[in-house]
């Protein structure tokens, strides 16, 4: 999910068009619709760099308040 969700954000300072950003959100509310299934013993930063590896800062925030 985190891979494929931040492909459109790969260019340092990627910007978006309105049609654009309502299809990317639009794909990450269908996303985020199923259930999570995280492990209970870390806590969600933690989750999101060992599933994904090293981000960014401000998109792996993002991730986690999802």
């Amino acid at each position: 999910m985190v891979t494929h969700l931040s492909k459109p954000l790969g260019a340092r300072h990627a910007e978006f068009d309105i049609p654009t950003t309502e299809a990317w959100l639009a794909e990450l509310d269908t996303i985020t619709a199923a259930p999570n299934r995280l492990v209970e013993n870390a806590g969600p930063y933690a989750q999101v760099q060992l599933h994904a590896g090293e981000l960014e800062t401000s998109l792996a925030w993002l991730i986690v308040a999802l």
